[in-house]
């Protein structure tokens, strides 16, 4: 699904512009989650990491970390923990508001980061107990040209 078309859908529209009791509802979903995976290009977690505080622990490229798997074109896998997901969702959300102190173009990266996980987090229900596996977070909004 293109962009332009997932911005006409009322979640995607609340995806970009969350408020402050979506990011907890969100928070607390996340934090149930015992693996999931997200794939994107290794630019779009680069400003998530250069964002981050010192507490950030989720996967690093610069760590050689195992839970990063390098793709083609750039791409990278990455497989995160419940605990991971809530650092994800507290730094992008907290860093892409319009008063944070990232620069402007990083600004429209957290914010999207944070949408794509939203979501995918958003649909995760934790009443549900053991379910299906939570689909991967994919930030990859190629034209597909046929």
């Amino acid at each position: 699904m293109a962009l332009a078309d997932k911005l006409r859908i009322p979640q995607w529209e609340a995806a970009m512009n969350p408020s402050p009791l979506r990011q907890r509802d969100l928070m607390k979903r996340a934090a149930g989650v015992s693996t999931m995976k997200a794939v994107c290009h290794r630019d779009t977690w680069d400003v998530l990491v250069a964002n981050a505080p010192y507490w950030f622990t989720a996967p690093k490229l610069g760590n050689n970390d195992k839970a990063i798997v390098l793709r083609d074109g750039g791409m990278i896998e990455v497989t995160l923990s419940g605990p991971d997901v809530t650092q994800v969702l507290r730094v992008a959300y907290k860093k892409s508001r319009p008063w944070a102190d990232a620069f402007s173009h990083q600004k429209v990266v957290l914010l999207r980061i944070h949408a794509a996980f939203a979501e995918v987090v958003g649909r995760v229900d934790p009443a549900a107990g053991q379910g299906q596996a939570i689909p991967p977070v994919i930030i990859d909004d190629r034209i597909n040209v046929e």
